[in-house]
């Protein structure tokens, strides 16, 4: 299947809808280098120092320094989305963080690459990080099941934590649910019925896994979407698309 159609799709499920398919890393370009070697990769708790348009300066024991951060960024908040660092940066302060960057190589050059910035429960990561991160897919016409504990609810998603593995279910909120016995709502009125702890169950289509280098950094090992039901086993709620 065509990198263009999935590169769309991978989009949609943080910031739209869906993801369908599997996309190969792209070609490298000056803000958006892949993954490449681990042994170039650092990732460690730094101090911020300063935020600017085009790079985050850091300090720490392993690194002090200036780190490229320009491209295009997905970030876990309050809310899930997609922006250009130039918005991305106002997500973060200066301050403790966790900082993940890649020793980019170019001709007789190595240039310095913010990959990801967690910072208490804010993780931004690069897109093109995101993409080279995906080792599988499912997309299924029936629906696969997770059942597991609620981990998080956001104004768009909620994490699910499965034997130790958390999965972030993208949620639309102009999606209109059904709510068993009681009509219909959106998931801004209905996601305060779901406590964190409560024992969950959910139906959906499609799932995306990454790799453990950005699991261990972002704390998610699956993106999923494309839901029929959700059902809180705790309290009894049962919500249908």
């Amino acid at each position: 299947m065509n990198r263009t159609r999935f590169a769309s799709l991978l989009l949609a499920i943080l910031i739209t809808l869906s993801i369908m398919m599997y996309i190969a890393p792209s070609s490298a370009s000056r803000n958006e280098p892949d993954n490449g070697n681990r042994d170039d990769l650092l990732m460690f708790t730094a101090r911020i120092i300063d935020i600017s348009e085009t790079s985050l300066e850091v300090e720490s024991e392993t690194y002090n320094g200036t780190v490229i951060a320009r491209g295009e960024w997905f970030y876990i908040s309050n809310s899930l989305g997609k922006a250009s660092w130039s918005e991305a940066m106002d997500i973060i302060e200066p301050g403790e963080a966790t900082i993940l960057m890649k020793f980019y190589r170019r001709s007789n050059n190595t240039i310095p690459v913010l990959l990801g910035v967690k910072q208490e429960e804010i993780v931004i990561v690069r897109e093109a990080f995101t993409r080279s991160s995906i080792v599988d897919h499912k997309n299924v016409r029936g629906f696969i099941e997770i059942s597991g504990v609620l981990a998080k609810t956001g104004e768009n998603y909620l994490i699910l934590n499965k034997e130790g593995s958390n999965i972030l279910f993208k949620i639309t909120n102009d999606i209109t649910w059904r709510v068993a016995g009681d009509g219909e709502a959106t998931w801004n009125q209905l996601r305060d019925t779901f406590a964190r702890g409560d024992h969950i169950q959910i139906y959906f289509k499609r799932l995306v896994r990454f790799n453990d280098l950005f699991t261990e950094f972002t704390g998610i090992r699956g993106v999923a979407d494309g839901y029929g039901t959700i059902i809180d086993l705790t309290n009894g709620v049962t919500i249908t698309t």
